[in-house]
């Protein structure tokens, strides 16, 4: 009779959680519907505590950038005084929000009504310790009633990004900051491709029962977490203290970590330095260490896109590039060698990797001549920057910056003594000289450094490129 009962209530619970779904799906359907003409909805590659992610290509200032979205829907949200209030939220959820470093708009929607009202993460709280500190395992937020979802508000929105990203690009332009940028950016693509290779191990039981190779891996995993922290740590301490971007990567930091104690309760236990002999003692909770894997690694591959995102030289009037061939349409096609890899930012996308003799510079080329150059203008004489090098006329595109690390956490087996350099917009560096991503395997290991790639600098006819491939 206890079965009968239990197997008789399993129906009904499984449609109440259906139900919830369904009408989940139903707010997330309605919000995609309200963007802007031109922000793109991007579904997370895992459901990690966000609902999507919004890439902006409406050719605006804002044009390529990127935020992320949590969309919480019912049919009827309970208001009080002024606030939109939405409680049973999973904490570690509102973890990763403070975790990634991108803005995070928070949006409840009232299915039955069709409104909605919205508020930046940032906004939700006092300090992210009300989060990280707090003993509950949910949540509860509130959103200000006035910031209903209308179209006046998409004009906040945009103002509040492009508050953030131009912040942003002031305090990463500072001499002091930008020198340690492209270290930054190498430290954590190499831990990071490090922690996700841990992450194929399987866990042992408990720390008890571990063998001593399990041992190692543990402890292996504890420094490439302190190495992320302590690398973004260098870098803050050379960013303005009361600047919006210290702000936003300070909490990174203070979520990061966070995060990391609630796998391994004694991290920060970890001496400094080693020799690390049997004596230390290492604690890990098998299902928070599970749980946190992918959020973590995804929250550092968020590190280093708020860090490579391109936000130099925008003004209101600038244009994206066009993305029609000027000729030979298919012609990138004859490119045989491909890599294929996942963005955030665009989703799959398809990479071949071309000599610049394949782009039929026997003898060798400028950088001008191969991706073209900033001041690169159209037949009617407007600004293009970067349409008339050579490997447009192929029909090949520019990468954007982050394909850079990804391509380096995803491409372990890079063969010993290959280089391939990232075609993208150079990213400016504090001496002055504009730099691209190159991806090298030496003796001592996988690298992702950055080579100058001035206008005029000259490339072999043996040295590759990476290009995106047009759809």
């Amino acid at each position: 009779m206890r079965d009968h009962m239990r197997s008789s209530e399993r129906p009904e619970r499984y449609s109440a959680s259906s139900r919830n779904a369904q009408v989940g799906d139903q707010g997330e359907l309605w919000f995609a519907a309200q963007l802007p003409l031109g922000w793109v909805w991007q579904p997370p590659r895992r459901d990690l505590g966000k609902d999507g992610l919004i890439v902006i290509q409406d050719g605006s200032d804002l044009h390529n950038l990127e935020f992320s979205v949590q969309v919480k829907t019912s049919k009827q949200p309970r208001v009080k005084k002024g606030w939109v209030v939405k409680s049973g939220l999973s904490r570690s959820s509102v973890l990763y929000w403070f975790a990634s470093p991108l803005p995070t708009l928070v949006v409840a929607v009232d299915i039955v009504a069709q409104r909605a009202w919205y508020a930046w993460h940032l906004d939700l709280f006092e300090s992210p310790a009300e989060v990280v500190q707090s003993k509950q395992h949910t949540v509860t937020i509130r959103i200000p009633q006035e910031n209903e979802l209308t179209e006046p508000a998409w004009e906040r929105i945009r103002r509040r990004l492009r508050h953030h990203f131009e912040s942003l690009h002031i305090a990463i332009g500072e001499a002091k900051v930008s020198a340690r940028l492209l270290p930054t950016v190498n430290t954590l693509a190499r831990n990071l491709g490090n922690l996700l290779k841990l992450s194929k191990s399987p866990l042992p039981a408990n720390a008890a029962s571990m063998s001593d190779q399990e041992g190692v891996s543990i402890l292996i995993e504890h420094l490439e977490h302190r190495s992320i922290i302590c690398s973004v740590e260098r870098l803050l301490s050379a960013i303005h203290p009361e600047s919006p971007a210290a702000r936003h990567i300070r909490v990174w930091i203070e979520t990061y970590e966070a995060t990391v104690l609630e796998a391994f309760p004694r991290f920060h236990l970890l001496p400094e330095t080693g020799p690390y002999g049997p004596e230390l003692e290492l604690a890990f909770a098998p299902k928070k260490v599970l749980g946190t894997r992918h959020r973590l690694i995804e929250a550092g591959l968020d590190m280093i896109r708020l860090l490579t995102a391109d936000t130099s030289g925008r003004v209101s009037d600038s244009k994206p590039i066009d993305s029609s061939p000027t000729s030979e349409p298919n012609s990138s096609h004859q490119f045989g060698e491909r890599l294929t890899i996942k963005l955030s930012t665009i989703g799959e996308v398809s990479l071949a990797r071309v000599s610049v003799a394949q782009l039929g510079f026997l003898e060798g080329a400028t950088t001008k001549e191969i991706i073209g150059a900033e001041r690169d203008a159209d037949k009617d004489g407007q600004s293009a920057p970067f349409s008339n090098g050579r490997a447009r006329q192929l029909g090949l595109d520019l990468c954007p910056p982050d394909v850079g690390p990804e391509l380096r956490l995803s491409y372990g087996d890079q063969p010993l003594d290959e280089r391939l350099y990232i075609a993208m917009r150079p990213i400016s560096t504090p001496d002055g000289e504009p730099r691209v991503f190159v991806l090298e395997h030496k003796v001592d290991g996988l690298s992702l450094d950055a080579a100058r790639a001035r206008p005029d600098d000259m490339w072999n006819p043996a040295d590759v490129f990476v290009f995106c491939l047009r759809s």
